[in-house]
Parts: structure tokens; sequence; C-alpha cells
């Protein structure tokens, strides 16, 4: 369990596990005045970790503890886990375990922020969705009208309210629309400002339907330059 400790002994961190498997880690930084006065305890959570302690307590209670916060929200982090298996997610890049929002790909330019109650996974999730407004408003209409079909033993069933890309299928949009991250970007970019560069055309277009205007042959080689050397580092 212990994974560290300062030589002052007073940092500790201990690793956990949940029911699903998934690792943690508790700190707890004992005050001068220990036992009688309470330890600081932290955790990568997505709720304030409030822990009982009394002079009597004992750090494997402490621990004991901590472990019940975690089966709390196994809910709910198998429900993240799932909506991150099964959709693209745009943001956060880097999810830790105490991020609740996840904003979801669903079409060209268009995504769905959603915000997920640590306690309360079930329940339909707070949902805010991101475009231009004349894409947007159908799936609006679409979202409110299939409400309904939310089911609380399928709690990322988000294909049935808005019908979100599914990683498997989701294939990178042109890199001058800034609508995806360079990270995300294959190694072989699908864009016809590719084929743009052998022509030397001074009217390039990006086609991809959220800008659509001429680039210009030095702007657009420089750019391309860059794309495809980030992505050659990925390879």
């Amino acid at each position: 369990r212990l994974l560290f400790i300062d030589t002052a002994f007073q940092t500790l961190k201990l690793d956990a596990e949940d029911s699903s498997g998934r690792q943690h880690i508790l700190t707890v930084k004992l005050k001068s005045k220990h036992p009688f006065e309470a330890p600081d305890c932290s955790a990568d959570l997505p709720i304030p970790l409030l822990l009982n302690w009394t002079p009597q307590t004992s750090l494997e209670q402490l621990y004991g503890q901590f472990l019940l916060v975690l089966e709390s929200l196994t809910r709910f982090w198998d429900t993240l886990d799932e909506i991150d298996r099964k959709t693209w997610i745009l943001e956060p890049e880097k999810p830790c375990r105490s991020d609740t929002m996840r904003r979801i790909a669903i079409g060209s330019n268009v995504s769905i922020k959603v915000e997920v109650d640590p306690r309360h996974p079930e329940m339909l999730p707070d949902c805010c969705l991101l475009g231009a407004e004349h894409v947007v408003t159908p799936l609006r209409n679409k979202l409110n009208t299939n409400m309904h079909l939310w089911f609380l033993n399928c709690p990322c069933d988000l294909k049935h309210l808005c019908t979100p890309v599914f990683a498997q299928s989701f294939s990178a949009e042109c890199g001058i629309c800034y609508s995806i991250s360079l990270w995300k970007i294959p190694s072989l970019i699908r864009c016809v400002t590719t084929l743009a560069v052998a022509k030397l055309s001074s009217r390039s277009v990006c086609t991809s339907g959220c800008v659509g205007f001429p680039l210009a042959d030095r702007a657009l080689m420089s750019f391309l330059e860059i794309v495809l050397t980030a992505a050659s580092q990925l390879l």
C-alpha cells in the first residue's frame, strides 16, 4: 500500500484500487500535533475528500474510509470510462479522475459538452451543444425530443439522444480548421489542400466546411510543413 514516505515521516502516499481495477493514490500529510490534529488528505477525486479523524483513528482506518469513498464513485468512473471508449473525446485531452466533463465530437465542427454528476452518474447529464447555430439547432431539438430515451442502466447511451460520432468511425478533419488538436491528426492528412501543395495553387481552398477561404501558397506551405512534421513525430 505504501508508495512513498518522506525523510521526515510526515508525508505518505498510499496506493489503492477500486472494484473495477483502477489505481488511486491517497496522499496523507501528518501535522506536528499528530494524532491530536487531523492530517491533510488529498486524492484525485471529483468530490471533496472528507475523512473522519479522532486521536484514536489509525492510518489503517483512514485508509479504509478512503476505500469506501472510491467505491461510492465506481459507477461514476465506469460511466466516464465507457464514454471514453465509445466516443471521440475532444476535451479534456488527458482526463484525470477528478474530471466530470467530456466534450464529444458529434459531426463536422459540432460537439456536445457533457457534465456528469459524480454523485448521481445514472441521471441525464448536463448537455451543451457547441457549433454553428444552423447545425446545432436541429440537434438541440432532437436532444430535447429524445430525452425520454435516457436509460438509468445505460448512462452513456448518448447515441439515442443526438448520435455522437464513435471513435472507430471518426476521421480527422483538415487541420487548418483548428477543430481537432494536432496530436489527433493521422500521419496522412486527408485534406484537399495537401494536393494543392503539389500544384502550387494560389487559390487553394479548405473544403471541410468550417473555413472555406482561399489560402495563400506561402501560408499553406508553412502550415502543412508544421502539421506534417508534428504528425511524423507520432509515427
